[in-house]
């Protein structure tokens, strides 16, 4: 499977890069080779000599998470497909209350988890509807539009009903207070997502030449989104827009939500400097040659000079000392180089937030080339 990629522009001073790369079931170990070009104005000055390789990396940011799994929203409805997720949290659960150690940290990821579940099959339902609802508007087919519709609400319906069935759980008042607030910051960004959905729905099928049966399906849609509404209100939270204030929270705690429920994805990534075995090898095998340089040196004086005072011998070490250290930094530079020319000068490790185990690696190397060089080799 290919490597998808977007980029994009982050802010005025920043760029963006996405990489998905596709795992294939069965294979322990996979690799991945990308090539990325930047070119740079000439104006800007910028060279191997004024921006090193530590300072490039110095100034990315390296982040790295797991997609989401995916599932139909249909399919959110049946308590198989969310087994995946529930199937520990029951377990951990019925243990914690019967007295047992267990932390359920477990369980607070498989919650966050879901609710990452739940997002992406809701967002794929809405871009599907969209799509067919356009599609249908230029047909002209106002009958397939109600079964869309339908097809949709009921979906939804059953997804939310599952989910909050499983939150129905965690209302125990002897479970730890981190797992209660983990759920209900996941309720609240589920109650966010499914009031849009439907708000972007009625904002499309308004669009509709009137048909029978549309307005009951805009009905429906509006009642979803309405009861979503009271029920964040009937929680005590705070995320819903009022004409009195500029609802700054309301962004603000979208952001919160989102980036709490998506966390889960993310994996740990340890920085570290490939570039330190390749100077040291480079350095003592330097260092041997230019040893071997100083005692061939020293036995040609002592060949041709006596151990003494006199000045041929005193100018003879001195430049046997001068060409050995020379041949020590000419060494360590020139084999460094070449040693280093294919190897890579970063490196990031990557493990399990939950075990700490290695899941994999990533190598890069900063190659620096003028246009005209790369004109040439290109």
């Amino acid at each position: 499977m290919p490597i998808r990629y977007r980029i994009d522009r982050h802010d005025r001073s920043q760029l963006e890069l996405k990489l998905d790369y596709p795992l294939r079931e069965g294979v322990s170990e996979q690799s991945y080779s990308v090539e990325t070009f930047l070119f740079v104005p000439r104006i800007l000055g910028l060279s191997k000599y004024n921006y090193k390789s530590d300072d490039f990396y110095g100034q990315s940011t390296s982040f790295l998470r797991m997609t989401t799994p995916q599932r139909r929203l249909a399919d959110l409805s049946d308590k198989s497909a969310v087994k995946p997720w529930t199937g520990d949290l029951k377990k951990e659960l019925a243990e914690y209350l019967g007295g047992g150690t267990e932390t359920l940290e477990v369980a607070e990821r498989n919650l966050r988890l879901l609710g990452c579940v739940y997002k992406r099959a809701l967002g794929n339902a809405r871009e599907d509807l969209r799509s067919t609802l356009e599609r249908l508007k230029t047909e002209r087919r106002s009958e397939l539009v109600n079964e869309s519709l339908d097809a949709f609400i009921l979906d939804l319906q059953g997804a939310r009903k599952r989910l909050r069935k499983i939150g129905s759980k965690l209302d125990e008042e002897s479970l730890p207070p981190s797992l209660i607030e983990s759920w209900h910051a996941i309720d609240e960004y589920i109650s966010l997502l499914t009031e849009e959905a439907c708000t972007q729905a009625l904002i499309q099928v308004d669009s509709f030449e009137p048909s029978e049966g549309l307005e009951t399906r805009k009905d429906s849609l509006k009642k979803i989104a309405v009861s979503e509404y009271k029920h964040r209100r009937s929680k005590g939270w705070g995320t819903y827009a009022s004409e009195e204030s500029n609802n700054e929270y309301l962004a603000h705690r979208w952001r919160i939500l989102k980036r709490f429920v998506s966390g889960v994805l993310y994996v740990d990534v340890d920085r570290q400097d490939t570039g330190l075995l390749t100077r040291d090898i480079a350095g003592m095998v330097a260092a041997a040659f230019a040893m071997l340089v100083a005692t061939l040196a020293l036995l040609f004086i002592n060949h041709n000079w006596p151990a003494n005072l006199s000045w041929a011998f005193v100018t003879a070490m001195v430049a046997s000392y001068v060409v050995k250290d020379r041949v020590k930094e000419w060494g360590r530079k020139r084999l460094g180089e070449r040693l280093s020319r294919n190897a890579a000068d970063h490196l990031l490790k990557i493990r399990s937030p939950v075990s700490g185990n290695l899941l994999g690696s990533c190598t890069a190397r900063r190659w620096w080339s003028s246009l005209w060089d790369f004109s040439r080799q290109h």
